[in-house]
């Protein structure tokens, strides 16, 4: 199961991360189970999006979570991407 952090208002900020991943599922046509294995973890740090990958995502996977949390409401360029796998190497969306 994807992980949900959030700071501030933990409550609000995990319905929001719970909101944002299934968009996102949405969008990309993954199942639970294959979005489990490709992200670690979700951050809601006070409207910043942090995604923990497993594995580097493609730009594809990025975009919709960048759309996503648009859809809740936040900046889409307010996501960091990370990757476990390599480092926490970050992409800017």
């Amino acid at each position: 199961m994807t992980k949900l952090f959030a700071t501030g208002d933990a409550r609000y900020r995990i319905e929001r991360l719970t909101k944002t991943l299934r968009i996102a599922r949405e969008i990309l046509a993954l199942s639970e189970s294959q979005t489990n294995l490709l992200i670690r973890d979700l951050t809601d740090s006070r409207g910043e999006l942090t995604i923990n990958w497993s594995a580097a995502p493609t730009s594809r996977q990025c975009d919709a979570f960048a759309a996503a949390w648009e859809l809740v409401g936040e900046d889409g360029k307010s996501v960091k991407n990370i990757c476990a796998e390599v480092g926490r190497l970050e992409w800017e969306v």
